[in-house]
């Protein structure tokens, strides 16, 4: 519990911040990037196989995990730039 006067230092709040960069990243930068160059990709094959973006989500996860579209894609750039950007803001 923390009462209602507590003042969070200078680590403290880099840390938040730190944090908020590395879950943007991992929960939403990465999967959308993910899905959207698997669909440019797709679109431009002469067989498309997904039919929308509901059935192409649901496939990418059916054929790749759902690990695939956030954790394990994740690259050190992405993690590092909403990071710096959370810290300069």
């Amino acid at each position: 519990m923390c009462s209602g006067n507590a003042i969070i230092g200078r680590s403290e709040s880099c840390a938040a911040v730190a944090g908020a960069g590395v879950s943007e990243a991992v929960l939403t930068v990465t999967p959308q990037e993910t899905i959207k160059v698997k669909f440019i990709h797709d679109q431009a094959s002469p067989n498309p196989k997904y039919r929308g973006f509901f059935h192409g989500v649901r496939a990418i996860v059916r054929e790749q995990g759902i690990a695939y579209l956030s954790l394990y894609t994740v690259n050190s750039y992405c993690l590092l730039a909403k990071t710096r950007n959370g810290l300069i803001n």
